[in-house]
């Protein structure tokens, strides 16, 4: 037989083996609850000469701890962080409000889910109370591109020019609302450079003529529409001078408001506008 001889042990009764067990278990217990506390002591140590507070004060930028899992996508692929998005206010030593964008509710996180943001430059137009105006000044203190510049310019003062019609039009405002089309059509052309030379001709054309409030491209772009605004006096002169400034075949639909009595609604007609067969169709409201 290889090894040590079996030592005998005494023989115990169930109750006494039990007893036994229970205080070798205690001894084990207390030795690792010993350890643990040890163990934590030193952390709390370390941890109280090494580490610094985090607060963050109202305006300050800072990253958002947000995972998603997007089906399909790997998460080793995918941020677990958000923003950066600015603190509006101090709750409390743990608890903070932020703001995520201009136009949404602010959101309250707790400390452990902010971390610094250490950008050189936080963008300019997160605020503490309110969002600042988009200005072309705003686009340019990031140093965009200046294409970038002029397209985010028509986007920005195309929302402002929207929000003007509708009130132009609850305000049976015609004259203003034929203005801000004109404007719209030069932003187009200019900033979001969207539209051509034909197009271009025919909105030149219609403006021509007095009497015409607005006119405008509408459509897709690089090809395409345009819509006038117009005095139902003018309409046959307007078609007239059109077709003799555009050097192609223009097809003309003419619509007005149900009730011009009571301002009726400015209904929208899509007009195809095709380049390579030189036909276009212009829709006149009156």
């Amino acid at each position: 037989m290889l090894g040590r001889p079996l030592e005998e042990t005494e023989e115990r009764s169930l109750p006494e083996f039990v007893e036994d067990l229970r205080k070798r278990m205690d001894r084990i217990h207390r030795f690792a609850r010993e350890k643990l506390k040890i163990h934590s002591d030193k952390m709390k140590q370390h941890l109280d000469t090494t580490s610094t507070e985090t607060a963050f004060k109202p305006g300050d930028a800072v990253w958002l701890y947000a995972p998603k899992r997007t089906k399909g996508k790997s998460p080793k692929l995918q941020s677990n962080w958000e923003g950066p998005y600015t603190i509006i206010k101090k709750i409390n030593d743990l608890v903070y409000r932020i703001q995520l964008s201009p136009r949404s509710k602010p959101k309250v996180v707790h400390l452990e889910r902010l971390a610094k943001y250490t950008g050189h430059n936080p963008p300019d137009w997160f605020v503490v109370e309110d969002p600042p105006p988009r200005t072309e000044d705003n686009l340019k203190s990031i140093n965009a591109d200046e294409e970038i510049v002029k397209r985010a310019r028509h986007v920005i003062t195309e929302i402002q020019r929207t929000s003007e019609a509708a009130e132009a039009l609850k305000q049976m405002n015609f004259k203003r609302f034929g203005e801000l089309m004109t404007e719209s059509h030069r932003s187009l052309r200019d900033d979001y450079t969207v539209s051509c030379p034909e197009v271009d001709s025919l909105v030149e054309a219609a403006l021509e003529i007095e009497g015409v409030l607005g006119s405008r491209m509408t459509g897709g772009g690089f090809g395409g529409c345009t819509v006038s605004l117009v005095y139902a006096h003018v309409v046959n002169e307007v078609i007239e001078n059109m077709k003799r400034k555009y050097k192609g075949t223009a097809t003309f639909y003419i619509c007005a408001p149900k009730n011009l009595e009571i301002g009726g609604s400015l209904r929208d007609i899509l007009i195809c506008f095709d380049l390579k067969h030189k036909k276009v169709e212009v829709m006149i409201t009156t």
